[in-house]
């Protein structure tokens, strides 16, 4: 077999046990016993060599690695309803289909959803919001935004955002930094993003390359500009994830010294749909507003 996984079979009743903490819960569920439960999450232990729970009383609690396979069963089996609903027809056939990485689904594209509704009405909609990269043509998938150093691959490919990247925190919560000196005393937030990071920030202004330490770090940019709205700290603001925090005030510039991101946004369509008049209409609005979060932020 190509993938190195653990049994299969067994996933399903640790995927329940773990969402109800409870062995009779999963069992009730799965129409099986709460025995035959017990089995399967012992056999899985067994195939990892670790300890999925803690098992008490009446209770369960997973431990640290439990917690990272349940997290990574529920995406995978949430990705397998997904296509399950794309190929059996659940999702209607006029559907139009975007996918967007999760971040930039988040901070970008769900708080300007009703003014699409208000440039292209009448239309059914899902959002995937999802950091793998697709094959759209094969996924029932009619736009695609890319997040990547270069043009990707297609024909129907075109650049809708610049990714600018520059130092944020919220004015309400902590009014302690009025230069870029107080960085030193403040706490750092990161992502996994390598393309761009807090040293590579650093080196654009002189004398900070090593007087700080990010020292908060965030699997999601949106995660990590959320957390400096909380006052948490100085997150690294991606220009089109907080364009609408700096437009309501919640985020402020630190500095008006700026970076450029290796990556940026493009738009791909699927092959299959440049003939649909709402698609070229969804994909239309996205370039114009794209251009419109341009103009707020550097205009």
């Amino acid at each position: 077999m190509k993938y190195n996984l653990p049994p299969l079979t067994c996933l399903p009743a640790f995927e329940a046990a773990a969402r109800y903490n409870s062995f009779t819960k999963a069992a009730d569920e799965l129409c099986v016993t709460q025995a035959a439960i017990s089995f399967q999450v012992r056999n899985l232990e067994k195939s990892l060599s670790v300890r999925l729970f803690v098992r008490h009383h009446r209770t369960l609690e997973l431990t640290s690695k439990g917690q990272l396979l349940f997290t990574a069963i529920q995406t995978a089996f949430t990705s397998l309803e997904d296509v399950k609903a794309i190929i059996t027809g659940a999702i209607p056939s006029d559907t139009i289909t975007i996918t967007a990485p999760i971040s930039f689904c988040g901070k970008w594209l769900v708080p300007r959803l009703h003014r699409l509704y208000s440039a292209v009405p009448n239309i059914n909609l899902r959002i995937d919001a999802n950091d793998t990269v697709l094959d759209i043509n094969n996924y029932g998938i009619e736009i695609a935004i890319r997040y990547c150093a270069s043009p990707p691959d297609g024909a129907m490919v075109q650049p809708l955002l610049d990714d600018v990247v520059f130092p944020v925190w919220s004015p309400h919560v902590d009014h302690s930094i009025t230069s870029l000196s107080d960085l030193s005393d403040c706490k750092l937030l990161y992502d996994q993003m390598t393309d761009y990071t807090w040293q590579d920030w650093f080196k654009t202004v002189e004398g900070l390359q090593n007087s700080v330490v990010a020292d908060i770090g965030f699997s999601h940019t949106a995660n990590a500009i959320d957390a400096a709205i909380a006052g948490q700290g100085v997150a690294l603001g991606r220009s089109a994830l907080v364009a609408d925090d700096l437009e309501s005030g919640r985020l402020m510039r630190l500095s008006e010294k700026t970076g450029q991101a290796k990556f940026g946004y493009y738009m791909v369509q699927a092959d299959a749909v440049g003939t649909n008049a709402k698609v070229d209409a969804v994909a239309g609005w996205l370039l114009n507003e794209a251009k419109t979060t341009t103009k707020v932020l550097f205009t």
